[in-house]
């Protein structure tokens, strides 16, 4: 992407990448409205960062959708390895079934494959809500190469496909009453009804899986997907447009996204929940775990992990070093 740097998409992506964390961390040591605080977070920050990573896919070369299937490969084997010998589970050293988060790199590689052969189809956008809403009838498919995840979220990654930074622009536009209202309504909503089944919003599951009324199934499914999309918009709203002081941090979400795992799983190991017994240190906790998020995303983080970021640009560089090692002689 030529010209200068959008920093409205930086700042989303941070705060996203801020809820994700917080969204983990809320796993681990539940509190009072922790359930409700939860489900408001996972209602929209991924079906933001994936419509956020379909606007960009416009502007990707086709190295970097390589350079995620080798990042998946990388950081599966690393966090199977880590369950082993640090959580000491029993598990063994897979690529079949994405380990977590690491579902949102098989997805992302598999929606920047099939885009060009998608968005050939006279309504693209319809045909992927349609296989979004089909696909939980089929109990097979699951968790298994996050397939279930990469079909219902593909709506959003499309989506974002197709967005221009003008209809971002529109969303700014908006009267402020609107996105208000929107998260409001979906904080009252939780407050009063919040025991729905959790996969409605993971989307790893088949209906049959998680219990759904079969004539009924598909339509929770539509009104979650308009529920995400619709605070979605009223968060994009509130980003801001300009250059802030965690701006920089927001270009740098990735090795966040893929390193905090390794913190977040190492916690709840050890259940630290069970010292963590008043609120003012709940509180500690999470502020902490924000705290390390920042951390990673600091630039000498991503010095030191540019080979694991960045495996096809670590391969020629090796290639290229050996090239001019060769010419020498």
């Amino acid at each position: 992407m030529n010209g200068p740097r959008d920093y409205f998409f930086d700042n989303a992506k941070y705060l996203l990448m801020m809820l994700v964390v917080l969204g983990h961390g809320l796993e681990i040591v539940s509190g009072k409205y922790s359930n409700e605080i939860y489900r408001f977070i996972y209602l929209f920050h991924m079906p933001c960062f994936v419509a956020i990573a379909g606007y960009f896919a416009k502007f990707h070369k086709r190295e970097k959708v390589w350079n995620l299937l080798l990042q998946y490969v990388i950081f599966q084997t690393l966090y199977c390895l880590f369950s082993i010998f640090i959580l000491d589970q029993n598990t063994k050293v897979q690529y079949s079934r994405p380990y977590w988060i690491l579902w949102f790199l098989l997805s992302l590689f598999c929606w920047k494959v099939i885009l060009p052969y998608v968005s050939r189809l006279k309504y693209p956008l319809l045909f992927a809500i349609v296989a979004a809403l089909i696909v939980g009838y089929d109990s097979s498919i699951g968790y298994t190469l996050g397939l279930s995840r990469t079909i219902v979220f593909f709506p959003f990654f499309l989506a974002g496909y197709y967005l221009k930074k003008e209809h971002f622009n529109k969303i700014k536009e908006l009267s402020f009453v609107i996105p208000l209202a929107i998260i409001l309504v979906s904080v009252m909503a939780l407050y009063f009804k919040s025991d729905f089944h959790r996969g409605l919003l993971y989307n790893s599951r088949s209906y049959s899986a998680m219990g759904l009324n079969p004539y009924f199934a598909w339509l929770y499914r539509l009104a979650f997907l308009f529920w995400g999309a619709l605070l979605g918009l009223s968060f994009f709203y509130f980003v801001p447009k300009g250059k802030v002081f965690f701006s920089a941090f927001g270009a740098r979400t990735l090795q966040v996204f893929l390193l905090h795992g390794f913190m977040m799983r190492y916690l709840g190991h050890i259940k630290i929940s069970k010292i963590l017994n008043t609120p003012s240190l709940k509180m500690l906790f999470y502020i902490g775990i924000l705290v390390a998020a920042n951390i990673l995303a600091l630039r000498i983080v991503e010095i030191l992990t540019t080979w694991l970021m960045k495996p096809i640009k670590t391969i020629n560089l090796i290639k290229d070093s050996l090239r001019c090692r060769h010419n020498q002689r």
